[in-house]
């Protein structure tokens, strides 16, 4: 939703740059968040981001644009967090209704090993620099929960896909906590039991008008286009913990395995040849988070062994991902 884009204009030219042009670059007009529940591509508000760090020349422009976003600049969904009854809630509701605000993404909590963890992903294979939207986008959802245990609560890590920036220490500095580069997600680390903090602007009756505003928001508008589409998203979900199962992406689907499999043949699919789109799509973008070596590459794609990865890298690209690296350096 456009309501992403809330203060964007005014941030940018806070920093210098003309707010017209970076737009522009992007394929965007100004006046966005005039219309907050309107639609906007996300390749083109991620590429929005890129055009504001070269025209700013702030690296961490993403980071503190979002250090800045407050949760009512989030629309409809920041309306729905401050509304809810404790933090938990208010989570829980961003978690169910993301994905009416932003397609081809995820939004997950869940708890791990006696902590919980907030995490988030871009899914749109065409979005290849991820970084600050990742960053923009951990530092709303911190927003929210501060919204509730105050401006100087941290979590206990922050965690990122993409390398150390020369800058980290501002990211540090920003969440108040431990933050670490080159991990498999991007998510909020915390203890659980802030999960019962009342929310300071409680509110029953908004929380059921704004839920209604959404459910009739999603009922106007078409997920992914097919169910192909919606079992890669949750195959980019689970690549890097090795090879997705099917029975798996059936349950989070809530699909019968046999009824799945059924109709993706309808699509002319099978499972696993949407798990080595996934994996040929994810190439670029793992190669764009940081330097990477044949092996950990094909560890993040979820393969066991190097020589699977690089048989089915040739067949991708006609030679091996060795001399497709040499190649990627030398343009560099």
């Amino acid at each position: 939703m456009a309501s992403a884009a809330t203060g964007f204009e005014a941030f940018v030219e806070s920093q210098g740059a003309d707010a017209g042009a970076v737009l522009g670059r992007a394929g965007l007009a100004r006046g966005l968040a005039s219309k907050p529940s309107d639609t906007i591509p996300l390749g083109s508000y991620c590429r929005a981001l890129d055009e504001a760090v070269a025209a700013t020349q702030n690296d961490n422009f993403g980071l503190w644009y979002g250090e800045q976003f407050q949760p009512r600049s989030f629309g409809l969904l920041g309306y729905l967090a401050i509304s809810a009854p404790t933090l938990g809630c208010a989570l829980q509701g961003l978690v169910e209704r993301f994905p009416i605000h932003q397609q081809y993404s995820y939004l997950r909590m869940g708890e791990e090993q006696g902590l919980y963890r907030l995490d988030y992903q871009v899914c749109d294979s065409t979005v290849i620099n991820r970084r600050h939207d990742a960053e923009l986008s951990l530092c709303m959802f911190l927003n929210v929960m501060r919204h509730a245990l105050g401006n100087h609560w941290a979590p206990l890590e922050v965690h990122f896909q993409h390398a150390k920036p020369e800058a980290w220490q501002e990211h540090r500095w920003v969440f108040g906590a431990e933050v670490k580069f080159g991990q498999a997600r991007n998510g909020l680390v915390f203890r659980g039991d802030v999960l019962s903090q009342p929310m300071p602007g409680a509110d029953p009756n908004l929380q059921l008008v704004i839920s209604q505003a959404l459910d009739t928001l999603a009922g106007s508008r078409s997920g992914p286009s097919s169910l192909a589409q919606l079992v890669k998203l949750q195959i980019m979900e689970r690549v890097h913990d090795g090879f997705p199962q099917l029975e798996d992406v059936a349950i989070r689907l809530n699909i019968p395995i046999w009824t799945l499999h059924r109709r993706l043949s309808r699509e002319g699919v099978s499972f696993k040849v949407l798990v080595e789109e996934v994996r040929k799509e994810l190439v670029p973008v793992l190669m764009s988070q940081r330097p990477l070596t044949i092996s950990e590459l094909a560890t993040k794609l979820g393969y066991s062994e190097v020589s699977a990865f690089s048989r089915a890298f040739h067949r991708w690209h006609g030679v091996s991902p060795k001399h497709w690296q040499a190649v990627v350096a030398r343009e560099k």
